[in-house]
């Protein structure tokens, strides 16, 4: 499932200070502000001088960029700020809000590992986690809100590993149109395509259930050769 991406971006100032930012993972915050939404949040923080922001704010129907990802928002102390994108999960009560509100931002979590090659292990943390980590706020979210509704960080992540390989195996099987995503071999296929040791034919068919000839398992043989260093 793909989801579309609003831009609303800040003024510059107070809440949009316009530094630059090279991201190295992205936190995952929430708003505690029960029931509003993420035009509701973006109109919040484009007026007065709130000396916070946040990049994104995911509900159940909309993702809203209100900071680029080149820039540094306020949202989780110095420390964090300066490494880190902000992901600010809409807080709703209603279960399907809740639910569709996750899948928004699993889907923008893993979104962003994919563009920059994060390992969700080590790039996608809680607020929570930046409050143990740096000791520069006393911040728990999102964990308290998730555990509300029978959700866990854990979770959160695992559902975000899973989206990314869906986001992995949909691209690869894009260069291939013969190649359904119910093939027994499609994560094969993905996989080796992505490391550059197996190709198509040239017009957008990897022809998967066709015998390999000699000549082509000595060439499939020297690229992994290659790769070992070899």
């Amino acid at each position: 499932m793909e989801y579309q991406i609003i831009e609303k971006l800040l003024p510059l100032g107070m809440n949009r200070p316009g530094t630059p930012l090279r991201p190295i993972g992205v936190i995952i915050h929430e708003t505690a502000t029960p029931n509003a939404t993420a035009e509701n949040e973006a109109r919040f923080f484009s007026t007065g001088n709130r000396s916070a922001s946040a990049h994104y704010f995911v509900d159940y129907q909309s993702i809203i960029r209100v900071i680029p990802e080149n820039e540094v928002a306020w949202h989780a102390g110095p420390s964090a700020n300066r490494r880190y994108l902000s992901i600010e999960i809409c807080h709703f009560d209603d279960t399907r809000k809740f639910v569709e509100t996750w899948k928004r931002a699993v889907w923008l979590a893993a979104n962003m590992c994919k563009k920059y090659g994060w390992n969700p292990d080590i790039a996608v943390h809680s607020h929570a986690w930046v409050s143990r980590t740096y000791h520069e706020t006393d911040h728990t979210d999102p964990e308290g809100y998730f555990a509300v509704h029978g959700r866990s960080m854990v979770q959160f992540l695992a559902d975000v590993k899973r989206e990314l390989a869906g986001q992995f195996l949909k691209e690869v099987l894009s260069m291939f149109k013969d190649v359904p995503e119910s093939h027994w071999a499609a994560a094969s296929i993905e996989r080796l395509a992505k490391m550059g040791l197996i190709r198509g034919d040239g017009n957008g068919n990897f022809r998967p259930d066709q015998p390999i000839t000699r000549a082509e398992v000595v060439a499939l043989l020297d690229r992994v050769l290659k790769l070992l260093g070899r």
